[in-house]
């Protein structure tokens, strides 16, 4: 029996739709990242009951956090977008949680902008709050350690590819790291027969770029900065 309805939100659905082919069904996406995150946090001593967890969100990872707050007796703040709606605001109403919505702006670009300020007046007024950082703190891919061990459990040593949407990435990212890889003794004959003929491996680091127009082969990396998409 769970302890807590996180416990089952939480946990996702195996549905197979066809043979070679499964569904991953979450109720709720980001319960799983956020009960492992804050967890992480109290475990580390990085945050104690009582402590407020603040964080910007357009909606379901303010569901999320509202809920592992619940869970954990942590005070939750929620800068949300102006997205957010009259359902999500009655949910994190009776989960506890403080919400903060941005007024109606011309763009998604400004509204999310406006959050990141509001975060950081906070911070800089409430310096004992704590930022999940949900874009950038990699204790959000914890709670994917274990949905990933389900899907090995299940679907055997077979091979398996993963195809997932990408927002922030945790999700699908984390379930990557954690999976598909083989030990590569079934390649000795074939690829690392040629590894005289790979190049050094100083000189396969990326090259910086600042815009799109500077991409060059094999690869590049460029702080994107979460910047609207370049024009078509």
């Amino acid at each position: 029996m769970d302890a807590h309805i996180t416990d089952a939100l939480g946990r996702p659905d195996l549905v197979r739709l066809d043979d070679g082919l499964v569904c991953l069904r979450f109720e709720s996406m980001k319960v799983v990242s956020a009960l492992a995150a804050v967890r992480h946090l109290l475990d580390t001593g990085r945050v104690r009951p009582g402590d407020t967890l603040l964080d910007s969100s357009s909606g379901i990872y303010a569901h999320a956090l509202a809920l592992a707050c619940h869970r954990y007796g942590l005070r939750c703040h929620i800068v949300g977008s102006t997205t957010v709606d009259d359902t999500l605001r009655a949910q994190l109403a009776v989960l506890g949680a403080h919400l903060e919505q941005m007024p109606s702006s011309a763009s998604l670009t400004l509204d999310q902008n406006r959050r990141v300020a509001r975060i950081h007046e906070i911070l800089r007024d409430n310096p004992g709050h704590h930022w999940m950082r949900q874009y950038h703190d990699d204790i959000h891919c914890l709670g994917y350690r274990a949905v990933a061990d389900r899907i090995a459990g299940e679907l055997g040593n077979g091979p398996l590819t993963l195809v997932g949407g990408v927002g922030s990435g945790a999700s699908t990212g984390a379930l990557a790291t954690y999976l598909v890889a083989d030990t590569g003794h079934r390649y000795a004959d074939t690829v690392f027969a040629r590894h005289r003929d790979a190049p050094p491996i100083d000189t396969l680091a990326p090259t910086p770029v600042s815009t799109v127009d500077d991409l060059a082969h094999p690869w590049s990396r460029m702080d994107w900065a979460r910047a609207p998409a370049p024009n078509a």
